[in-house]
């Protein structure tokens, strides 16, 4: 058949006859069209046939099939018989002779002439035009040859350009050489100008449809990506006007002439491209004037603007009149009345800040700045036609332009934003008073590190004092909730400030506490980061960050505290519960539970830090009702409805929340009784707490919904503060026993802090061995019976803690020989690289190393010391892979190599490391990525580091370090097959103290 290509072997070994051929290809495009029918008119199985297709290329009657296909009138056909012959030729072109190229190339081109003259989809034309100019290049390599074969056809445009499109994309990609790539790139520099004329005629052409129009800017942007196309050519050859008329075509028009220019400006730009630079700059900074009333027109403006301006920003900071004009006209795209073509511009505001003030013209300081700050103001005022989550993504990304501005204006935007703040006040303006809070706290951090390092004066500090009490007197009268949430959110910024300020300090706790306002459950708050944030959680964080930064002044009597206390249980008596009668197990929301935490841990944080706590004992009256709760609903638990017991454990994940915050906040309190006070009171609910099933209708896991890690975390962290030994010792084993039955890794966590904790106590040593013994046999069978332990990453690694905590108190447990332990423990260390998981790895690895400690080494038995050294001596191979692992996880594993061999010498005192460090140099996982010469760097490297460290001979049976590592190096030699006697010549060189030098491999 014409489509023939080559002559193709049976399985028999045979030459096919052309027949043979023929009803090959015709089977396998009888099998592709089928397929296609199944994937895309539903006529089979749709997944096999996807499958099939993607095979099908690697056949050798794909030639013939995709030729075959190109004359089919089925869009579907044609585009998988291009995209075919597209990506065979990248693969396999290679294996064919130049004859069978050539005819190839003769059989594709009529079909792609033919499909231009059709005006065919200019997805298949493009496609296939990119299969014929990589097939080209590497079937002539003649650059000439081609472009006279394009201007053959360039009466028809689409032919032409298709053509000129795909050699520059393809070219640095067409896997040639360097030097045949460099000649065509400089022929094609050659006829730049040639390439420029033939566009910009068929651009001027009257005739021509919109879709070829951009198809030449398309064209003409790759030529200059190419970097063969100077900007001084097209001001020479009179493009520029040529693309500013086509950007007022339409859309897709001045998309494309858009990103002509930007690739363009992206080229080093020369002293003779200059002044086409400028000119570039100057065109297109008159898109501005057309932005209006179209919201189409104006977004695709705003957006050719703002890419152009963000790749040449560099060039714009210089400010010239073109790149003023340019910058105007971006501030116009930002005061579009449209919200999202406004949010559009900020990226160029963005990038302009990151270009160092001093290299930016004086207009693009201040001026720009205190514009851009009159033109945000406006924008950031919420109105009832906004999208609130679009507003807050706005509000969100103008955060940092607004730092930038407080940074270039100084006081004068703090004068900006009062003088609108004070006029808005008087006219009641809500909506400007809450941006001006936003813009004022937008900038809170900022001041607060110039207040700490002493930048702001007198005046400035009471300027802002003035405005936040005004700011919080407004909140107080108007009861806006918007208004009274960006509040709480900017005085939260400004704590410090406000602590040392008696007055201010009592205002923003009050409003804190109550802010006097009516919140509908149905509104929507969001942060300064654009995320959903309750009012209430706002709140909480108010003032927990405020009492916090008061806390000298808070805690210099009780009285203060009690008269916080009370005035919070008045404001609301659901944040604290100190009455009883508030403390019930009914459904609280989310964000009340935040709140309540907030409030329940700052109050008593303040009691555990007072100079002379006395009676009632605060934290006490604060913990007691939760605690209650707690202990009530352990209880109820078993009994209750599916439905009853998902609220219910909702309401109990929200309660061991509340005691993890308070224990956590306490953990460094300079009061340990308090901590001790409120670990008791919770110790009796533990042991029921470890044993809640947290799983819902019989189903293997926990639900989602609760985190039921949290409760072990919770009963690990108020173990710590526990005196009491026996509840100790229970608990521990319960914990070990959960973990038997649940492999839950959290478990593991519990036993690793209260090892940490009571270890130096032997009294606990018993209790530890019953817990090890049954948390090792666990994590045995689990690493052993499972073909994919990764996903049990969590539970290796969080065992390994255990055992090297059990190591540092009480090696004894580990490594007593006839509990087995220890065999079952070096057995999990070789295995863990298996999970091909790092952090592990790294654990097990600490743990090996733990084990060889002289510490540890000592407490031994003489026979547990031998039977250790002949553990390791066997597993030596495997243990290697094991620290080869660690060293892999750093970013430059030829640097580290040599290090992590050198400390496999130090840690390990039998002569089994030779082995142990042949087998790292020949470990698979490293072949890859080292070289027979790095392994001896490496090796030399070594060799170095023993002559002028200090290794003890009894270390080595009395020998000598370098004289065991001759023998590494022999090995290494015997396995690298360089034949020993370069390596003992080089050794003989190296290992001389007078010798300077080293005669190369």
């Amino acid at each position: 058949p014409e489509a023939h290509v080559g002559r193709y072997i049976s399985s028999s070994g045979k030459a096919r006859s052309q027949e043979e051929e023929a009803m090959a290809e015709a089977k396998a495009l009888g099998s592709v069209l089928q397929a296609l029918d199944a994937l895309y008119r539903g006529s089979g199985n749709p997944n096999a046939a996807n499958q099939f297709l993607m095979q099908f290329p690697k056949q050798k009657e794909a030639w013939g099939v995709c030729i075959q296909l190109l004359e089919r009138r089925d869009m579907h056909s044609t585009l998988y018989g291009a995209n075919t012959l597209y990506d065979k030729a990248k693969a396999d072109w290679h294996t064919l002779g130049q004859k069978e190229r050539e005819r190839l190339f003769s059989l594709v081109l009529p079909k792609y002439r033919k499909l231009c003259q059709a005006k065919g989809p200019g997805l298949v034309i493009g496609r296939l035009a990119r299969a014929i100019a990589y097939s080209y290049f590497h079937t002539y390599k003649d650059p000439k040859r081609f472009m006279n074969f394009v201007s053959e056809g360039k009466s028809s445009p689409s032919f032409a350009l298709f053509l000129l499109r795909a050699a520059a994309w393809d070219l640095e990609g067409a896997n040639l050489s360097h030097t045949t790539i460099k000649a065509i790139k400089e022929y094609f520099g050659r006829c730049a100008q040639d390439v420029v004329r033939l566009i910009r005629g068929y651009l001027t052409s009257q005739g021509l449809d919109k879709n070829t129009q951009v198809l030449g800017l398309s064209c003409l942007q790759s030529w200059i990506a190419l970097g063969v196309m100077p900007l001084r050519l097209l001001e020479k050859e009179m493009m520029l006007p040529v693309l500013v008329d086509c950007g007022r075509r339409s859309s897709e028009h001045l998309q494309a002439v858009c990103e002509v220019w930007t690739e363009a400006m992206n080229k080093p730009i020369g002293k003779h491209d200059r002044r086409a630079a400028q000119l570039v700059i100057a065109h297109i900074a008159q898109l501005g004037n057309r932005l209006g009333a179209d919201e189409d027109v104006s977004r695709q403006i705003t957006i050719a603007l703002c890419e152009f301006g963000e790749t040449c920003c560099h060039i714009l900071a210089q400010g010239s009149k073109p790149s003023l004009d340019f910058v105007r006209a971006v501030g116009k795209c930002t005061s579009h009345p449209n919200l999202n073509i406004s949010m559009l511009s900020l990226d160029f505001w963005l990038e302009l800040q990151d270009i160092e003030t001093h290299q930016r013209h004086e207009s693009l300081r201040g001026p720009t700045y205190m514009s851009l700050l009159e033109v945000l103001l406006k924008k950031l005022q919420y109105t009832s036609n906004c999208n609130p989550e679009d507003f807050h993504i706005y509000r969100a990304k103008t955060k940092d332009i607004l730092v930038s501005a407080y940074y270039l204006l100084g006081s004068k935007y703090l004068e900006f934003v009062s003088n609108v703040f004070n006029k808005a006040v008087d006219s009641k303006n809500i909506p400007v008073m809450e941006a001006c809070a936003f813009c004022l706290g937008a900038i809170g951090m900022q001041i607060m590190q110039g207040l700490s390092e002493g930048k702001l004066g007198r005046q400035v500090v009471e300027f802002v004092r003035k405005l936040l009490r005004t700011l919080m007197q407004a909140s107080k009268t108007l009861k806006n909730p918007m208004l009274c949430y960006t509040t709480l959110a900017s005085i939260s910024k400004f704590s410090q400030l406000l602590a040392d300020d008696p007055g201010l300090r009592g205002e923003a706790m009050m409003l804190a506490a109550n802010p006097t306002v009516v919140v509908s459950e149905k509104s929507e708050f969001f942060d300064d980061e654009g995320m959903r944030k309750g009012f209430l959680v706002q709140q909480g964080e108010t003032f927990a960050k405020i009492s916090n930064a008061s806390l000298k002044y808070l805690t210099a009597s009780q009285k203060t505290v009690n008269d916080i206390a009370k005035f919070v249980q008045g404001s609301n008596p659901k944040l604290l519960l100190m009455d009883r009668k508030d403390a019930t197990l009914s459904s609280v929301s989310s964000d009340l539970a935040d709140c309540q935490r907030q409030f329940v841990k700052t109050l008593v944080k303040l009691y555990a830090n007072l100079r002379d706590p006395g009676q009632p004992k605060l934290h006490t009256v604060l913990m007691e009702p939760h605690a209650k709760m707690l202990q009530h609903a352990i209880k109820i638990a078993p009994q209750q409805s599916l439905e009853h017991k998902a609220r219910l454990f909702e309401r109990m994940v929200q309660l061991i929340t509340l005691l993890n915050d308070v224990l956590v906040t306490l953990r460094y309190s300079p009061r340990p009784a308090i901590v001790r006070d409120v670990a008791q009171m919770y110790g009796v609910l533990l042991a029921g707490l470890y044993n809640i099933d947290w799983r819902l209708d019989g189903r293997k896991e926990a639900d989602e919904n609760y985190d039921v890690s949290l409760a072990t975390r919770v009963v690990s962290t108020t173990m710590i503060h526990c005196t009491n030994s026996e509840g100790v010792l229970q608990m521990v084993v319960l914990a070990a026993r959960k973990y038997v039955n649940s492999l839950d890794f959290q478990c593991l966590k519990t036993l690793e802090e209260v090892v940490a904790v009571y270890g130096k106590d032997s009294s606990y040593h018993s209790g530890f061995q019953q817990m090890f013994v049954l948390v090792a046999n666990k994590t045995f069978e689990v690493v052993t019976s499972r073909r994919n332990i990764a996903e049990f990453h969590n539970v290796l690694e969080s065992f390994m803690q255990v055992a090297d905590k059990i190591l540092q108190h009480c090696p004894g447990v580990t490594l007593d020989t006839r509990s087995g332990l220890f065999e079952r423990l070096l057995k999990m260390i070789v295995i863990f690289p298996k999970s091909k998981d790092r952090s592990a790895t790294r654990r097990s690895v600490g743990v090996l190393r733990k084990i060889q400690t002289p510490s540890t080494w000592s407490s031994m038995s003489p026979q547990a010391k031998s039977y250790i050294s002949n553990s390791l001596g066997k597993a030596g191979g495997e243990i290697s892979s094991s620290f080869l692992m660690e060293i892999a996880s750093n970013t430059d594993t030829k640097r580290y190599l040599a290090t992590g061999l050198y400390n496999l010498w130090l840690l390990h005192s039998q002569p089994v490391v030779n082995q142990w460090i042949t087998a790292a140099l020949s470990n698979p996982y490293f072949n890859d990525k080292l070289s027979n010469q790095d392994k001896k760097n490496a090796l030399i490297t070594i060799q170095s580091q023993l002559q002028t460290g200090r290794l003890p001979r009894a270390q080595w049976g009395g020998k000598n370090p370098q004289n065991l590592f001759k023998a590494v190096m022999d090995d290494f030699a015997e396995m690298c097959d360089c034949g020993g006697q370069h390596v003992n010549r080089f050794l003989a060189y190296h290992l001389r103290p007078e010798s300077k030098s080293a005669p190369r491999f």
